[in-house]
């Protein structure tokens, strides 16, 4: 099963960030608290039960997650996911990583479970493991005005799937 992208102007490069959880909660009720996560912004538009678009023409995108072994969320964080969260930014969009880490935070707020943020296994933005909520140490992902967003109580640390 792989993830839908809509098509790209060619040559633009854009990122996708991931979210996996593991959380009860299937797919669709993941796509519905993340709708709920985003309506104050009006940041997406549902296409479907599990799909969205974003306001500036990115696209999200909620599927049951099928490891492969040897999975890295299981190897470096402990756990092994059941729900995958795909964000991708358009190339020349006006949302940017601040609005996708608003909108994981909202969704996190709706959906238990543990979670983590990252962007192609390299950047990794939060862990959340039995409740307690870990951000990276790196202060290009997590400026302080960024870091005023979190619940507290959470912590900062080294984050990698090192």
């Amino acid at each position: 099963m792989g993830t839908v992208v809509p098509e790209r102007e060619e040559g633009a490069v854009s990122v996708t960030y991931k979210v996996a959880l593991r959380t009860p909660a299937t797919p669709r009720s993941v796509m519905a608290a993340l709708l709920a996560a985003a309506a104050p912004s009006g940041l997406v538009e549902p296409r479907d039960a599990r799909r969205g678009t974003l306001r500036d023409g990115g696209w999200v995108d909620v599927e049951a997650a099928e490891p492969d072994p040897p999975d890295p969320v299981r190897r470096a964080f402990g756990f092994t996911p059941t729900v995958e969260v795909y964000v991708g930014l358009a190339p020349f969009g006006e949302v940017g990583d601040g609005d996708v880490v608003r909108l994981v935070l909202g969704l996190l707020e709706r959906v238990a479970g543990d979670a983590v943020l990252h962007v192609h296994h390299e950047e990794v933005y939060l862990v959340r493991r039995d409740g307690r909520l870990t951000v990276s140490d790196d202060d290009d992902l997590w400026p302080p005005a960024r870091l005023a967003w979190l619940p507290h109580p959470r912590e900062r640390g080294p984050l990698s799937f090192g």
